[in-house]
Formats: structure tokens, C-alpha cells, sequence
């Protein structure tokens, strides 16, 4: 579980060099995201699309780097299939390069998308010792969260069940983020790996095999972040930078403040905070903050 200022994962943000809408299509017919609300008008140049639970999937334009394009598949966003089979056989029927597969419990299929990002999918099978995956099982059939015109990705796709980060050394990275962001390990980490809780209904997942990277100039330059919901962004950024964390940029946006940072290998993460007190006066409110805003 995550700790009492780290809600969930809010946002994965995927960034492109070629039609970020085209690839917003992709994920919509595919996977059954929905659009949360159309994009804005120029120079905005993302879509956002409903991924279940607290998470959105953002897609977006990237900033050219010399690094960016080695990046792509540090980040892999897995998404959970309840109908494993059915959502696996329409993403080969896209003729999406299959990646890897595991016919083990649970069953786990890798693929890459048109722009050659990798996306995943994974069961949640019954019995599992993650509480992400215990409060996604209740959420199955009574979802806490519930936006009024926008349905629940489905039918095949509940949400987004875990992000894997590629990483050199697992017990280290494990350790960090449990100690950066105040997060729980589900278990052990080892050199084979390690997973951690993000909240709610997702996990951070470690793998080894990673490559440590340059520190961005940017977070527009990389590929793919996952970014936290958090409660006290203030807090959240004053703990990073006491243990000598790295942040990248700090911003405000409309409705929220932003805090992007890198781990020891140089991997992006962000965190985030929406909050009542963040908008303009007399600006409406988002469907996803008045629904989220209702859980505490």
C-alpha cells in the first residue's frame, strides 16, 4: 500500500514523435479506453483517455532527444485483462508485433503499439498476495470511481495494474522508491526484481535489464513517465530533495502543481496534485478531481 500522501498512479503519460491522436485511437479501439474530454484547443497538443480506477493515459508530443529513443521500453504500462484471451487476440488482430509471453498464472502477453511503445497485459487472478490486485477485485463489480458520461474501459481492460520499470539493480531502485515515496513492498526485493504498492489498485514493478540513463534536461524529452496522485505535493518535493533526490521540473498547470524527478539510474517519475484550491476561481471543476476529491 502507499502511504497517506500518496494516493495512486494518476497519470501515465505517453509522449510521441509522430501522431499522438492517431496513437490515442489505437488505445481507444483496442484496448477500450475512453476519451475523457476532447482535446484543446491548439497549441494543447494531448489527448487524455480514461484508464480505470484513479489513472489516466495521456498521450502526448515529445521534444526530440539523443537519448529519447533508447528509452523507449524502460517504461512498460500494464494493463489488467479480465478477458485475457479476448483483448490478447484483438491486439494481434491489429498486427502488433507480440514482444513476450508467458502462459504461466498469471498469464502475462507483451506487445508494441504502432509507434513502437511497448504496452502489456496481464491477468489478476484470484488469490493474489498484492492488495493492488485484492482492492482491483472489489473494484471489479463496484468501482468507487464513476464519471458522469465517460464508461469504464472495458470490456476486456479494467485498468492499469502495474507499471514495469527496467532497472539495473532491483534492490536498490526497490529501495529507493520505498523510502523516496513512503511506499510498501509487497515482497522482498531480490536481484531478480522487486514490487511495490502505488496505491489503490496499482503496483510498481522493478525489473532487471535495465540501462542507467543521462539525466533529462526536460521530462518533455522522455518517452514515457508514470506519475502519482499525491495529497501534499509541498511535502512530497521537500522529502525528495532532503535525501538528495534529482527533480527535474516543478510546474503548475491548470488545477494542479507538478513534480517530476529522477531515480539513481536516471529514471523519470512524476508525482502530482490536484486540489480545489488549484483552480482559477469560477473555473469547472474536472469530472476525475470532483470523483477523486470524494475519497477522502
Amino acid at each position: 500500500m502507499a502511504n497517506d500522501l500518496v494516493m495512486g498512479l494518476g497519470w501515465f503519460v505517453r509522449r510521441t514523435l509522430k501522431d499522438q491522436f492517431t496513437l490515442a485511437d489505437f488505445y481507444e479501439r483496442t484496448f477500450g479506453m475512453r476519451t475523457l474530454r476532447p482535446p484543446a484547443p491548439p497549441p494543447r497538443n494531448n489527448k487524455m483517455l480514461w484508464a480505470g480506477d484513479i489513472a489516466m493515459f495521456e498521450l502526448s508530443s515529445r521534444v526530440p532527444s539523443a537519448d529519447g529513443e533508447a528509452m523507449i521500453g524502460d517504461v512498460i504500462p500494464v494493463l489488467r485483462a479480465r478477458e485475457f484471451d479476448a483483448v490478447r487476440d484483438m491486439v494481434r488482430a491489429t498486427g502488433a508485433p507480440v514482444v513476450e509471453e508467458s502462459p504461466g498464472t498469471p498469464r502475462y502477453a507483451q506487445f508494441k503499439d504502432p509507434d513502437g511503445f511497448f504496452i502489456a497485459i496481464a491477468e489478476s487472478p484470484a488469490g493474489s498476495p498484492y492488495p493492488s490486485d485484492r482492492m482491483a477485485e472489489v473494484h471489479r463489480t463496484k468501482p468507487d470511481i464513476v464519471l458522469p458520461g465517460v464508461a469504464q474501459p472495458g470490456p476486456g481492460v479494467q485498468d492499469i495494474a502495474s507499471i514495469i520499470v527496467k532497472v539495473v539493480d532491483p534492490v536498490a531502485m526497490g529501495n529507493f522508491y520505498a523510502d523516496a515515496l513512503g511506499i510498501d513492498h509487497f515482497l522482498p526485493p531480490t536481484p531478480q526484481g522487486a514490487v511495490l504498492g502505488l496505491g489503490r489498485t496499482t503496483s510498481l514493478t522493478l525489473r532487471p535489464g535495465g540501462t542507467k540513463r543521462a539525466v533529462p534536461a526536460d521530462r518533455a524529452t522522455v518517452p514515457d513517465v508514470w506519475i502519482a496522485r499525491v495529497l501534499d505535493i509541498k511535502t512530497m518535493t521537500a522529502r525528495l530533495k532532503s535525501k538528495g533526490v534529482t527533480v527535474i521540473n516543478e510546474m503548475t498547470i491548470a488545477g494542479g502543481t507538478l513534480t517530476y524527478a529522477v531515480d539513481p539510474e536516471g529514471h523519470l517519475f512524476g508525482m502530482q496534485q490536484r486540489s480545489p484550491e488549484l483552480y482559477q476561481p469560477g473555473a469547472p471543476l474536472r469530472l476525475e478531481d470532483q470523483a477523486i476529491w470524494a475519497l477522502k
